[in-house]
């Protein structure tokens, strides 16, 4: 079987991966939140990146992966736009609203006008909005880090990793897909030629200067979705396996993170490919509106209801996945019942093409 063949729905549980990755960035928050340290975090502790930041760069991961293979089956600017809107904004504005309007003036300090016509709310609600990431309401009463929703940073990085895909995408992809996969290897190596300052402003986390890699790496993969089949993914698997305590014991952190990273990415595909992981068959993407209000969520059991860090996990955990239902039904369904007649219209109006040779 072949990439491409493992991407169908049919022959993967990704939805299900999704999920579970959700869940366990809510449980590495649960750390931050309710321990207000990450001493019990045993993969942070042994080597350096933490369970919630690797889920998170397997969800770039996968990202990458589908809408590389959205724009081979519809290769319509405008209409890979509207699609990838249509599948992360609706239920993130939802949030960012919700959050502003009904949460906010329930728990702020300030009485409701002065809440209301605070350039705080203003600025939160504006600059989220416009994908600037900002976590501070006012007179909120913020648990002990960033606000009330700490998790909506990696949405500016979503829609910036878009943008850039699509541009790179429409000049190269189909005049010179040579160039058009050179620059997606570019992307891919930034960080190991000392050069993650170009997109990330300095930033020295891996949390940050590895999401493009992996989104970049999604990309080429399926690009080549025809060619690449699982055995080429396990024997990749094998080589990382090996490279990874390698790469530790000389004290390499860029090859040790990069290593460790992609082995859990690739891990996860070849995972949720299996006969065992389809059949379990998991339809609701569920996994958004989870990692979405999971943050939020924490914030206010562990104002309101307890500090304790196994009864906050679990009663976050609850309401988050009742919430991430919700979301998936009332809004981000409803979304995707667009975006797929949109992909039927693309599909009927033109050509595809084929980025594998």
């Amino acid at each position: 079987m072949n990439l491409d063949q493992m991407l169908r729905k049919e022959n993967n549980n990704l939805n299900l991966l999704r999920v579970l990755l959700a869940i366990i960035v809510i449980y590495y928050h649960s750390f931050f939140i309710f321990d207000n340290n990450f001493d019990g975090e045993f993969l942070l502790k042994y080597t350096g990146m933490g369970i919630g930041s690797l889920s998170v760069k397997v969800f770039f991961f996968l990202s990458g992966m589908l809408v590389t293979k959205s724009y081979i089956t519809n290769p319509n600017p405008f209409e890979w736009l509207i699609s990838r809107g249509l599948r992360i904004v609706p239920a993130y504005y939802v949030v960012i609203l919700f959050t502003a309007l009904v949460i906010g003036p329930i728990i702020t300090s300030l009485n409701l006008h002065s809440y209301l016509s605070s350039p705080d709310t203003h600025s939160f609600i504006i600059g989220n909005a416009t994908f600037e990431t900002v976590f501070l309401l006012p007179g909120i009463p913020a648990g002990r880090v960033n606000g009330l929703n700490g998790s909506i940073w990696t949405i500016h990085f979503e829609v910036f990793f878009y943008l850039l895909f699509i541009i790179i995408a429409v000049l190269f992809a189909t005049r010179c897909r040579e160039f058009f996969i050179a620059i997606l290897v570019a992307c891919f190596i930034l960080p190991l030629v000392g050069q993650k300052d170009l997109i990330y402003e300095s930033h020295d986390m891996q949390s940050y200067y590895l999401l493009l890699p992996c989104f970049s790496f999604g990309c080429i993969i399926a690009s080549f979705s025809t060619s690449i089949r699982r055995s080429h993914l396990n024997i990749a698997c094998l080589i990382l396996a090996t490279s990874i305590p390698v790469f530790n014991f000389f004290g390499w952190d860029m090859l040790f993170f990069y290593s460790m990273t992609i082995f859990t990415c690739i891990g996860c595909l070849l995972i949720f490919t299996t006969n065992f992981a389809t059949s379990l068959n998991l339809k609701s993407d569920i996994s958004y509106g989870v990692y979405l209000w999971g943050f939020t969520v924490q914030q206010l059991v562990f104002l309101y209801i307890t500090k304790n860090f196994y009864y906050g996990f679990f009663i976050s955990l609850l309401f988050s996945v009742v919430i991430g239902v919700i979301s998936w039904e009332v809004i981000e369904k409803p979304s995707m019942r667009m975006k797929k007649r949109i992909q039927s219209r693309g599909r009927t109006s033109q050509l595809g093409i084929t980025i594998d040779p």
